[in-house]
């Protein structure tokens, strides 16, 4: 039973980005928020899913983009407010400590390209561009391309900063 425990809470600390140590009180915050975020989650599919049938668009996909990046908005919030995103680390710590965040920031990275890419081809899929005359191998070849290699670097570029600045040094 201590080994799930442990196995659960390596996941809930590489889900919520959590660099700083868990009490009791900041597992029951995470927990309330996790079943908020579900509740949440759950209620705006059923609504797209409703208005899907009302206006025979996909009103699903939308809305549930729109839930997770509200849901990512405020995972953010509430990990801040609980002091959770502090690394503390003595002065010869600060080199690992740096390692680690650049791998974080790698990760971060990964993470909203992918998100991006699909945003990309939902985009695609509505048909917009399509109606602006866009041509595919426009899109694919040359608009594609570029936002998303924009969006990754600006990713990388402020959670590499963001990253940095979570590393707190602890004089002795």
């Amino acid at each position: 039973m201590m080994m799930n425990k442990n196995w659960q809470l390596k996941c809930v600390k590489a889900f919520y980005d959590i660099t700083g140590e868990l009490d009791e009180y900041k597992e029951k915050e995470l927990s309330t928020f996790g079943n908020n975020m579900y509740m949440i989650f759950m209620m705006g599919i059923i609504l797209g899913f409703l208005l899907s049938f009302m206006f025979t668009t996909d009103c699903v996909s939308v809305i549930t983009f729109l839930v997770f990046c509200y849901s990512l908005y405020q995972q953010e919030q509430v990990i801040h407010r609980l002091e959770l995103d502090i690394y503390e680390v003595s002065e010869d710590e600060v080199g690992e400590a740096k390692k680690k965040m650049l791998k974080r920031t790698f990760l971060q990275t990964l993470i909203v390209m992918g998100l991006a890419i699909f945003v990309a081809i939902g985009l695609w899929r509505t048909g917009l561009l399509q109606e602006n005359k866009i041509s595919f191998e426009m899109y694919f070849t040359f608009i594609f391309p570029l936002v998303i290699g924009l969006i990754t670097m600006i990713s990388f570029l402020s959670n590499f900063i963001a990253n940095r600045r979570k590393i707190k040094v602890i004089r002795d």
